[in-house]
């Protein structure tokens, strides 16, 4: 699917792809910061989600920018030392920087790696909730988005779908944890 992308698609349309990935994603990191005292992270995935939505207006040197003050946030700094919530959160940073790449350089292959970096994510959350099919709902989503895009959907009609998800995947894991 993600081919099709490419070949009927442009660059930014891949681009408001992976910020739609990035926005169903970012609110375990956001809540896993928040939960623990550390609003600096939070905002840092914030500010890197607002730029992932506004790809016409990018500098590749801010692209690295934000890309670097996420490797020096708590999740993707302490990585190896993760447990509990902020480890889940460290795939929806993953999610955002591998969007970031994609602003950076938007090739098929960075496109791909910001796909399976929100599938992973995905994955990872039903070790939290078992009963629950993160993957299969991610997948879904994505395949929506893309034939949305190449449908001609606007990115603020995209972005709020991917809002809505997100905020339902936060709240049936915040009902259980």
């Amino acid at each position: 699917m993600l081919d099709r992308l490419f070949v009927e698609g442009s660059s930014v349309r891949a681009t408001v792809f992976v910020a739609a990935c990035a926005e169903r994603a970012i609110n375990i990191a956001s809540w896993a910061a928040a939960l623990d005292g550390r609003p600096g992270d939070a905002e840092i995935y914030v500010e890197a989600l607002e730029f992932l939505w506004r790809p016409g207006a990018v500098d590749s040197q801010d692209v690295w920018v934000r890309m670097a003050r996420l490797e020096e946030a708590h999740e993707m700094a302490m990585a190896d030392e993760l447990t509990g919530l902020p480890l889940y959160g460290l795939g929806s940073v993953l999610v955002l920087h591998s969007g970031l790449v994609v602003l950076a350089e938007p090739t098929p292959a960075n496109v791909e790696d910001c796909s399976m970096a929100a599938r992973n994510a995905a994955f990872h959350l039903e070790g939290l909730v078992p009963d629950q099919q993160f993957l299969s709902g991610e997948e879904r989503s994505q395949n929506e988005d893309i034939e949305s895009l190449l449908g001609g959907v606007s990115a603020d009609e995209l972005r709020n779908r991917a809002r809505a998800a997100g905020r339902d995947r936060l709240s049936l894991i915040r009902s259980r944890v």
